[in-house]
């Protein structure tokens, strides 16, 4: 940030379509408007994409190159970068600016801002996460022993104090008065702890999963996000918390995982991004309760594209909650609504059923193809697929929900939901498709395995045999050449289902299946 002029710069990958070269987008604070977007330079013939580090003033910058692992200095104003450092995986530059911080596979080592002179390396090994406070710096890292936390001088490198802890952390941030912020997890516990300049506990309270941690010194405020975990929901939240006493002051609640997690103080504002998410976007947030007061828009991907071809419309989604209706003779854009994937259509309905957000909740709505407007709202999010032919509508979200037309729910098929195992994985059902001439369902699914074993299968489930009524909650399990593609065609006069599976992107057979579960042909082959 440059907060003296007002202007925000945020660093983005991935930004051509070969996907390749990095982008700054300089925006204006106040206004919200996007001044300049500039290419990354090409070094060397080495074009340069990854993290940007920036001191108050705005001239004072780095870019840390996310695929060659080195550092380079950086002008926003005139985009000039220069090769400083050749082996850095990741900086960190001091709160008075005085100091950067390099880490590699030697270890931690302290340089003047201009790498003229290094003031000290700590002979580390690996580390996973570093915090920098104004006079110490705070290692955490994996230890055949345990989990261990490190504190350095920042002038000297001398290490100051350390202890070795049996709980995974997460994050580490400073504090207030020589303290420090440490978010860990241990088992279904997971902590926030404030700790002294010994490494003393001062206050715990329980904390969030997978968190990220914000020191908004000016405000003596902690910003902690991350999510609960549930079997069936996870709800991502961000919290206020009073940094002496960790209490807590608001709470915001998001959608989904694209919280920002890279957040910068103002005087009047958080400004915040998703660095897992390209940094498509620019969160402004009223510091105290984290109220969204505006968001600035720096990339537009494309997401699902549906096809009516009875209206002559394209319905696509976008990355920043709308979705773009484009007459097809014409290729114009006719209308934009507010709304989101996943989205399915029910042309013979005149249906868009998509995703929205309100208050920080999703759900699924049902909008008119023709005008946009609110048909019905459901009291979720997930993935929906329509009845063309009976009034039902279901929604997937780690389970199959059965609602009417006008957003009733009628039930749930309990067999698609997951139950606490005795093992480590749980089962679920992702997403549903209805085949549109039996109204039986093809339900996909994850066996929820981590690594290389993770798979993804199909079972059906025979259509109603009353008109509104739930189909039987009997899924049939239909065999799988390997991991299922998520993908479907259907026979128009019989209802026959056709099934691909796939292994490392590669098609491995196609299977024909009766709407009763009965493999009628098979392929195989690449």
């Amino acid at each position: 940030m440059d907060e003296r002029h007002g202007f925000v710069y945020v660093a983005s990958r991935n930004a051509t379509p070969e996907g390749n070269r990095g982008v700054v987008s300089t925006v204006h604070l106040a206004t919200g408007d996007v001044l300049r977007r500039a290419l990354l330079p090409v070094v060397d013939g080495n074009p340069l994409r990854g993290r940007l580090i920036l001191g108050q003033d705005g001239r004072l910058g780095y870019i840390l190159d996310q695929d060659s692992n080195q550092l380079f200095s950086y002008n926003p104003l005139t985009n000039r970068a220069v090769l400083i450092h050749d082996e850095a995986w990741n900086a960190y530059l001091s709160p008075d600016e005085t100091t950067i911080l390099i880490q590699n596979r030697d270890g931690l080592h302290a340089y003047t801002p201009d790498l003229e002179e290094r003031l000290w390396s700590a002979p580390i090994g690996l580390l996973d996460d570093v915090a920098v406070s104004m006079d110490a710096v705070l290692v955490s890292a994996s230890k055949l022993q345990g989990y261990s936390l490190t504190i350095y001088d920042l002038i000297t490198g001398a290490k100051r104090t350390s202890l070795v802890q049996e709980e995974w952390i997460d994050t580490i941030a400073p504090g207030p008065d020589g303290s420090w912020f440490v978010a860990t997890s241990n088992g279904k516990r997971p902590v926030l702890r404030r700790v002294g300049a010994d490494l003393s506990v001062i206050t715990e309270i329980d904390g969030l999963s997978v968190a990220n941690l914000f020191y908004d010194a000016r405000r003596e405020r902690v910003i902690y996000s991350g999510f609960r975990p549930g079997l069936t929901d996870n709800i991502y939240v961000s919290q206020v918390l009073n940094a002496e006493d960790l209490a807590l002051i608001a709470e915001r609640r998001w959608p989904d995982w694209r919280y920002p997690d890279e957040l910068q103080s103002t005087n009047t504002a958080l400004v915040g991004i998703r660095t897992y998410d390209e940094n498509d976007r620019l969160y402004i947030l009223d510091p105290e309760t984290l109220d969204e007061t505006g968001r600035v828009i720096l990339g537009v991907r494309l997401g699902p594209i549906l096809v009516d071809e009875d209206r002559g419309a394209l319905f696509i989604s976008d990355n920043q909650e709308r979705i773009h209706k484009i007459d097809m003779a014409s290729g114009e854009i006719t209308a934009v609504w507010r709304g989101q994937a996943s989205m399915t259509l029910d042309p013979a309905n005149g249906r868009l059923y998509a995703n929205r957000v309100d208050a920080g909740v999703r759900h699924v709505v049902a909008l008119d193809e023709d005008t946009g407007a609110v048909l019905a709202t459901f009291p979720q999010g997930g993935d929906p697929a329509a009845d063309p032919q009976r009034n039902l509508v279901y929604i997937v979200d780690v389970g199959i929900t059965v609602y009417d037309r006008a957003g009733r729910k009628l039930g749930r098929l309990d067999s698609s939901f997951p139950t606490q195992p005795d093992f480590a994985y749980i089962p679920f059902i992702f997403k549903v498709v209805v085949n549109p001439v039996t109204g039986g369902l093809v339900a996909f699914g994850n066996n929820g395995v981590p690594g290389s074993n993770n798979r993804d299968f199909v079972r059906f489930y025979a259509p109603p045999e009353e008109e509104d009524g739930l189909p039987p909650d009997e899924p049939i399990r239909i065999p799988e050449l390997d991991d299922r593609l998520v993908t479907v065609a259907f026979d128009r006069e019989t209802g026959d289902a056709y099934l691909a599976d796939g292994s490392f992107r590669s098609i491995l057979g196609i299977q024909r299946v009766s709407p009763d579960g009965e493999i009628l042909a098979q392929v195989r082959g690449r």
